[in-house]
């Protein structure tokens, strides 16, 4: 079994990695995800606040995303290893009028996705990173790698 998950934050923060070619690069991300949030969110948040607004959630997730991803490719151990990964975090405030509103923040790496069902209908979390998507070939060309048709 290569794969691993976590929640963190009350359950408030959910994770899935898809472990390819071993289990210790997924077993990382599980580990490493929800501490490296933590002090992402942690450096943002004004003096006097104890939760981190949307937007520190969204920067919290891309961050901790990034720095564990370059923390992965900095092991040359883990060379023929590697995982996807989708986080979701459920943001609650009070609005003006004292209702609960909730907002799903989600990020991914790779082609694993978060989908959710709403009215029986299926919504879209986030996008498969996939050599096939035209934003995607960009990404990697960019970066001075190749897609190459199979």
């Amino acid at each position: 079994m290569e794969d691993e998950w976590v929640l963190g934050h009350g359950g408030r923060l959910a994770g899935v990695f898809d472990g390819h070619g071993g289990s210790k690069v997924s077993g990382f991300c599980r580990e490493s995800l929800v501490p490296a949030f933590d002090r992402i969110v942690e450096g943002e948040n004004k003096e006097g606040e104890t939760k981190p607004s949307v937007e520190g959630v969204e920067r919290g997730l891309e961050g901790a995303l990034r720095e564990v991803s370059k923390r992965v490719l900095a092991k040359g151990t883990w060379k023929y290893q590697g995982s996807t990964a989708v986080v979701c975090y459920i943001h609650t405030q009070v609005d003006k009028e004292g209702n609960n509103v909730s907002t799903i923040v989600s990020g991914n790496i790779g082609d694993s996705r978060a989908v959710l069902s709403r009215g029986k209908k299926a919504v879209d979390l986030t996008r498969d990173h996939k050599p096939n998507d035209e934003e995607e070939t960009r990404r990697i060309k960019a970066l001075g790698g190749k897609v190459s048709a199979s």
